[in-house]
């Protein structure tokens, strides 16, 4: 069977990468007005889609001839017979910079057809489907947008363009100390200028009385506790480990050091959500305590924990808060999040993500790692960023150079900003 594809140079670059893996004919050519798809003599025009998916099918059904034809100027043909490295270095070059992005997204689109040729080098999202995925950007309002935020929410947005699906913004807002409703605007203002839209702005805080409920049945099952184990004083407490391998360690370290169980680990039901109830009521005896996990003895993850500052959407109507351990995986389950887009960093945290969702009996979601961007010669730390501001040593948040604000001062456009992180790759 003889399939060629026929493009004008730079146009539709998902169907010219699609055949190029496909080794079908691949012409370019500056003279035609419409680009064309020809298999077994039938030719098809239309939407780059539709193009693709014939090609799809063609590779399904049968298989297609090896030669590859690329014509870069008018009539004018060069063969090639070397790998598909070298063939992709001639689409590279011929195709200008925005197709750039979208030749990475031609390769996607094979991953999801299911094809072992193309799913060595593409990039897609474990077990997705068309129309049927949900991802989410969830920032946190404690400081202005900057660009490692910048590559977590270009890479939502991207996957929620490939899969026709649902990109949920949401504001993790769950430690009143350190967030304003100046930053939440503010990162709102920041996605605008960077194109993205979600489909929906939700707050974690939309949900505290529902995650306030499922505490509570992690407790009534016995897979949570309070927990005032102290962690501020040493402790002295012996133990058989070699002279000098740790110093004087406070009750809690050493149990996590050795491997001990907390004294409040097995309280009863009863007592624990005596407890639990002292820490809403935000009185003296309440803010001992914090509320955490059975998952580990170890590193037990807290679940919740007290804080009688207000609340800058709430207000004091909360004095206990969820933890971002506890909160993310619950709120994304309940949102109906398919998947996750995480840094790498939280990587050994992906089993308690798991296991948090299996304790509150709550839907699975697919966690996708990708790297932390970091710079050398500057800071994308927010609490650092903040010590800079707070301190009079710039002079506003669009003073730092890695905010999504302090680029633009600069000079540098968003397209620019864009094209540097699709051209980044998300490992």
């Amino acid at each position: 069977m003889t399939t060629t594809l026929t493009v004008f140079v730079a146009d539709y670059p998902y169907a010219a990468a699609v055949a190029v893996q496909l080794k079908a004919n691949l012409i370019f050519d500056q003279s035609i007005l419409q680009t064309t798809l020809e298999i077994q003599g039938k030719g098809y025009t239309g939407a780059e889609d539709e193009l693709v998916s014939a090609l799809d099918t063609t590779y399904r059904d049968s298989s297609v001839e090896s030669s590859i034809q690329i014509a870069t100027m008018g009539n004018a043909t060069t063969n090639f017979i070397g790998s598909f490295a070298v063939v992709q270095a001639e689409l590279l070059t011929t195709a200008n910079q925005t197709s750039l992005a979208a030749f990475t997204s031609a390769k996607a689109e094979k991953a999801r057809s299911g094809s072992k040729t193309a799913s060595s080098f593409a990039l897609g999202l474990q077990g997705a489907a068309k129309g049927q995925v949900v991802t989410r950007f969830p920032p946190e309002p404690s400081g202005y947008l900057h660009i490692g935020h910048a590559k977590a929410a270009m890479l939502n947005q991207y996957f929620a363009k490939m899969y026709d699906c649902k990109l949920i913004t949401r504001f993790d807002h769950t430690n009143p100390s350190k967030e304003k409703t100046e930053f939440e605007e503010t990162i709102l203002e920041g996605l605008h200028l960077l194109g993205i839209q979600g489909d929906v702005v939700a707050h974690t805080s939309d949900y505290f009385d529902k995650l306030y409920e499922l505490a509570v049945h992690m407790i009534r099952n016995g897979k949570a506790y309070a927990d005032d184990t102290d962690n501020t004083t040493p402790a002295n407490l012996d133990c058989a480990c070699p002279s000098k391998q740790h110093g004087n360690l406070t009750r809690m370290a050493h149990e996590r050091w050795h491997g001990i169980a907390s004294q409040r680990r097995d309280s009863t039901v009863e007592e624990n959500l005596a407890r639990f109830e002292k820490m809403r009521s935000g009185t003296s005896e309440g803010l001992r305590w914090c509320i955490r996990a059975k998952i580990s003895l170890d590193n037990p993850p807290v679940v919740y924990r007290t804080n009688a500052i207000p609340h800058h959407r709430t207000s004091d109507e909360w004095k206990i808060y969820p933890t971002y351990n506890f909160a993310c995986p619950a709120v994304d389950s309940i949102e109906g999040v398919t998947h996750a887009l995480r840094t790498n960093e939280y990587r050994d945290r992906n089993t308690q993500y798991a296991r948090m969702l299996s304790a509150l009996d709550l839907r699975p979601v697919n966690i996708w790692d990708f790297s932390r961007l970091n710079f050398v010669h500057t800071l994308l730390s927010k609490r650092k960023l903040h010590g800079l501001v707070d301190q009079g040593l710039v002079h506003g948040w669009d003073d730092p150079r890695p905010t999504v604000r302090g680029i633009r001062r600069r000079g540098l456009t968003v397209d620019a900003l864009r094209q540097f992180m699709l051209s980044q790759g998300p490992f």
